[in-house]
């Protein structure tokens, strides 16, 4: 198996979590994958016997990116009920979710702490304020870091709760830990190892 240095990308690469959305995507032989209804496309009907088969596969290691957007998809509650479908499936199956949260990070939390789930949310693409990185921190949510990070946030991230993705983004990962490297004050090669031992506990490979 590739070592996995990438939680969270869109681009096919051997040393990534792909996301491969409702299966629009097909991964070539040995990759791994992430697969859910992206809040984005919450307003179309989904095939959930499909989707499940789909997640079940033991190829598809992690549920998402899924989660809530305030500014795009279905009304609010719809997509809370689809969210919730994944947070049941991600406890079935013992995947972690991959989230995306926009402007919902309270409703996040409030179901964090509401549900108790035994497998770990990550929450993608965190660029959040300190704040809100504590807050989360505190219910038990993993954040992971792309190409955008707030510096002040990053410092306040455990080892242990730090995630590195590549999302939409060109750039390596190699890239992203160099740049991460200068806030945090640690070599390159050690921030990329802290994500792939973070990503094997997670993801139980």
């Amino acid at each position: 198996m590739n070592i996995i240095t990438d939680i969270h990308t869109h681009h096919p690469k051997p040393d990534a979590i792909v996301d491969i959305g409702t299966g629009n995507k097909n991964l070539p032989d040995g990759f791994l994958g992430s697969a859910g209804v992206h809040p984005w496309h919450s307003d179309q009907k989904i095939d959930w016997d499909k989707l499940s088969q789909l997640i079940s596969s033991p190829y598809i290691v992690a549920i998402g990116e899924c989660g809530l957007d305030a500014l795009h998809g279905a009304d609010m509650d719809t997509q809370i009920r689809i969210f919730e479908k994944h947070i049941e499936l991600s406890e079935q199956l013992h995947k972690p979710l991959i989230l995306h949260c926009v402007r919902t990070h309270a409703k996040i939390l409030e179901m964090h702490r509401s549900i108790k789930p035994r497998q770990e949310w990550i929450f993608h693409g965190f660029r959040l304020r300190p704040t809100i990185a504590a807050a989360l921190l505190s219910e038990g949510i993993n954040l992971s870091i792309g190409e955008h990070f707030n510096e002040q946030s990053l410092k306040i991230i455990p080892e242990e709760r730090l995630f590195l993705e590549t999302d939409e983004s060109l750039l390596t990962i190699q890239d992203i830990a160099s740049h991460i490297s200068k806030a945090v004050n640690l070599i390159p090669d050690y921030i990329v190892n802290i994500s792939v031992n973070n990503i094997k506990r997670a993801c139980k490979l």
